[in-house]
């Protein structure tokens, strides 16, 4: 099962260890160098200090997907 299978797993089973973070979140985007940019977002204190303390701790990344593809899917 692969990363998105075992996060789905996850959510179905209401596990209170999967966060999400919402767009409305970000505190800052800017766009940058060699068609790269830089998004500042806002996260719980407990998992800032985790990846302080032991970044091998946690998984994931930001997943973002076009809002008209997604609807495609409903």
């Amino acid at each position: 099962m692969g990363t998105f299978g075992i996060m789905e797993k996850m959510s179905l089973d209401n596990n209170k260890e999967l966060k999400l973070s919402p767009l409305s979140n970000i505190k800052r985007a800017r766009s940058g160098k060699d068609g790269w940019g830089e998004v500042t977002i806002a996260i719980p204190n407990e998992i800032v200090l985790g990846l302080l303390e032991n970044p091998e701790k946690y998984i994931g990344g930001l997943i973002i997907c076009n809002k008209a593809e997604f609807e495609k899917y409903k």
